[in-house]
């Protein structure tokens, strides 16, 4: 392309006046093409930042919940050692009460051999150690119950938590996964959208040159 000619040496051939317009005009039209391309440019930025930004939120929410996650197995991990500690008591009250069938079973033994036990006497130890015995029954169906009562609700509450972790993991990846879609969209947009208006600013650039080169006499 011939470059525009000064204005002086254009007005020493007469009607240069008409040219100096046109680059004039020509100039201040690229200056606001590239005016606008720059409001382009920085719009693109903030809302890739933007975007960015979220996507940071996003993986710092993941991160909260797996640590909400790890507490709430650490809190199963207690409650299944409590189940275990109960079973432990469990084992023992059956020992014990196993101890006390015998220790009444070698009384009544001794009560037969003995010629001088009484009624009354007999009477009163069956009845302690049966006391004894049915205090011992009655703790150990509570402790049953309160044992199949935990395991119940340490069953349920592991299954919810399971249930809530995955479905919240599923939904953060599935939502970060979408924000860096958009992003990598946005990129490629930014790019193919600047490229379009510097080929637009370059036919344009080109075409005045030529409309002007042909408005200069003697070119």
């Amino acid at each position: 392309h011939q470059k525009p000619r000064s204005s002086s040496s254009s007005s020493s051939r007469g009607g240069g006046g008409g040219g100096a317009a046109v680059n004039e005009e020509m100039l201040q039209e690229v200056e606001s093409m590239f005016e606008y391309l720059r409001d382009e440019m920085n719009g693109l930025r903030t809302t890739n930042t933007q975007l960015q930004e979220e996507v940071q939120t996003r993986d710092s929410a993941l991160q909260d919940w797996k640590g909400r996650t790890e507490a709430a197995e650490a809190a199963a991990v207690a409650h299944s050692l409590t189940v275990t500690q109960l079973t432990k008591q469990n084992t023992q009250y059956e020992q014990e009460t196993m101890e006390h069938r015998q220790v009444v079973v070698e009384l009544k033994k001794q009560l037969r051999q003995s010629a001088v036990a009484q009624e009354d006497s007999l009477k009163t130890l069956r009845t302690d150690f049966q006391r004894v015995i049915d205090q011992k029954d009655n703790q150990m169906e509570s402790l049953r119950n309160r044992y199949t009562k935990s395991v119940k609700m340490h069953q349920k509450d592991l299954a919810i938590l399971t249930a809530q972790h995955n479905q919240s993991e599923e939904e953060l990846l599935q939502e970060n996964m979408r924000l860096k879609e958009e992003v990598k969209r946005t990129q490629e947009s930014h790019h193919e959208y600047l490229a379009k208006l510097m080929d637009v600013l370059e036919t344009t650039h080109q075409t005045r040159e030529e409309e002007t080169a042909k408005n200069i006499p003697g070119i």
